[in-house]
């Protein structure tokens, strides 16, 4: 059964995975730490910050207008109170109980009026209503004279002692909820530190980098015998206009341990700083030579291709596969993945920028025996060769034509 399965293929060895999953960790934890510098540059610590809002929060409710204050009557007026209005109930005096009510309610209206006139100055004086401007701007310079505070010792000689600090550069915060004067490691400061962190990272991966490329497999210093793809001298003239910072050679042989048979790969490209290199493959569905056209090739049902994926991958190579019409049609498309796949890689982002520009590989799905007959019969590779301007010297015409010589000979 035909399985979902796409080009390109590409396979990465479990030590460079590891390589890069260990340096992609360093990294985001200096981003974290910037993250916390620079948020450490603005903000003092949570138990500093949170005394200090609450004693803005306070000045700045003090600073309010005065209002009513709510205090329950004295329990003496009120018991003699509600002690005479039942006597002269039971009394059936209702003309003084009406009388007394209504002097109730004037004391109460009274004793109101006189608390709301009153406030309270920071010396605990009691001032009129009248005085609360000169109130507020007592209690104005207060909050200035508290915003010209430093932070308390114990922090200070603490930060003194872990980061010298220059107080020259040091800038105070000027947010209107965080009162902060205190010294702080400047951005200028901060962003070295990271810079050197980051390229400090960078050079420990390419070194191990270099070594896993030490360990990896050698070809052999012979010229391959195996038949040249049809795509190939096109595809190699691309590799070296788009991809010039690696190093790829078209054709190179792999000794097969155990076996007098050697792996030939399409092409091989190699990145010159850390020596890391890929095993670059083109899949046709099917042989076109005269003597055995139509015969499926690289068909995921078969697994050849599968062991000689396994073989680079033990021997830390990365491998990408392309269809051959990816390669015919897309071929920018293709040296872009190329690019992708190194600088993920290596960290190199230089090697994908000139190709930033050109669009995104588009998948083919992969074929299986039957399917790759099938194409052989319709012909399908000339459809997309004569696109990208090559010519199959043989094809089912061909091929067809051939055969029937041959029987008439006979």
């Amino acid at each position: 059964m035909f399985k979902n399965k796409h080009y390109p293929i590409v396979l990465i060895p479990d030590s460079i995975a590891a390589a890069v999953k260990a340096r992609n960790t360093a990294q985001q934890q200096v981003d974290r730490n910037r993250f916390s510098s620079s948020r450490a540059a603005i903000n003092l610590p949570d138990n500093i910050a949170n005394d200090r809002a609450s004693n803005l929060l306070a000045t700045a409710s003090n600073l309010s207008e005065p209002a009513t204050t709510k205090k329950w009557l004295s329990m003496p007026v009120l018991f003699s109170y509600l002690a005479c209005l039942t006597a002269l109930l039971v009394a059936m005096q209702f003309a003084l109980a009406a009388l007394l009510t209504a002097a109730f309610c004037f004391y109460c209206c009274w004793r109101s009026i006189s608390l709301t006139k009153t406030a309270r100055s920071p010396s605990g004086k009691t001032v009129q209503s009248r005085d609360f401007k000169k109130v507020r701007s007592e209690r104005a310079q207060i909050l200035q004279s508290r915003k010209s505070q430093t932070v308390p010792t114990e922090r200070t000689n603490t930060t003194a002692n872990t980061h010298p600090i220059d107080r020259s550069k040091t800038t105070a915060n000027t947010h209107p909820n965080k009162i902060v004067n205190s010294p702080m490691p400047s951005e200028q400061n901060i962003e070295q530190s990271i810079a050197a962190q980051l390229k400090n990272i960078e050079a420990q991966a390419i070194l191990q980098l270099k070594q896993i490329a030490a360990n990896a497999i050698e070809p052999l210093q012979i010229k391959a015998t195996a038949q040249e793809g049809a795509t190939e001298a096109f595809f190699l003239s691309r590799i070296k206009e788009f991809l010039p910072g690696l190093h790829a050679v078209q054709g190179v042989p792999f000794a097969i341990p155990g076996s007098k048979l050697k792996y030939s790969c399409d092409f091989i490209a190699v990145h010159p700083a850390t020596g890391i290199a890929a095993d670059i493959e083109i899949d046709e569905p099917y042989v076109a030579t005269s003597s055995h056209y139509g015969l499926p090739h690289h068909c995921f049902d078969c697994a050849r291709d599968g062991r000689r994926n396994q073989f680079f991958l033990r021997g830390n190579w990365i491998v990408i596969r392309f269809a051959e019409e990816q390669i015919a049609l897309q071929p920018a498309a293709c040296c872009k993945l190329i690019a992708s796949v190194f600088a993920g890689a290596t960290g190199d982002l230089k090697i994908l920028e000139p190709l930033n520009s050109f669009p995104d590989l588009l998948p083919v799905k992969q074929w299986n025996s039957q399917t790759a007959s099938a194409m052989a019969k319709r012909n399908y590779r000339q459809t997309y060769l004569v696109k990208a301007g090559i010519n199959l010297v043989n094809s089912a015409v061909s091929c067809g034509r051939n055969k029937r010589r041959k029987r008439h000979r006979r």
